[in-house]
């Protein structure tokens, strides 16, 4: 299959919900997929103006985008790449955040702490991860992966 060649999609990222949503929450969690690098990043800046976010959870996310990103929410890890594995967790406040090794790719983890987070009663764990695409050939080994993928994430939860 031939690829088609990389272009960006201005509507790619757009955002539609009543205005006091994201005023009444204690923390706000956005998450998106940034169309491997295509989606606009003066849109990906309008929406983050707009929604505010204090942790951005990014997959396929691209250079442009990153940039776009990081210049609202400076901590976190953002790791751009235009090869669908581009992943990301931009922070409002300093956390600690590593990867979370899982087939194919990894994921990244954020721990959030109080007094960093002050709004937070406690300590907070958010997980950005990226499933491979379910229609990917061979679907034999895509079917594996996801399980050992999704595997990787159970692992990283409490036994309780």
């Amino acid at each position: 299959m031939a690829r088609r060649p990389f272009r960006e999609v201005p509507g790619a990222c757009h955002w539609h919900c009543p205005a006091d949503i994201y005023h009444r929450s204690v923390l706000r969690i956005l998450s998106c997929n940034l169309y491997n690098g295509r989606a606009s990043p003066a849109a990906v800046g309008d929406v983050l103006d707009r929604l505010q976010p204090d942790v951005v959870v990014a997959q396929e996310l691209g250079p442009r985008a990153a940039v776009a990103i990081e210049a609202r929410l400076p901590h976190g890890a953002l790791y751009p790449s235009l090869d669908h594995l581009g992943v990301g967790i931009a922070l409002r406040h300093k956390a600690s955040v590593e990867r979370v090794p899982m087939a194919r790719r990894h994921g990244l983890r954020a721990r959030l702490e109080p007094p960093s987070w002050s709004r937070l009663p406690g300590p907070l764990e958010v997980l950005n991860v990226h499933l491979t695409n379910p229609l990917d050939r061979p679907w034999s080994s895509t079917r594996m992966a996801r399980a050992a993928q999704v595997q990787a994430i159970l692992a990283r939860l409490p036994a309780d």
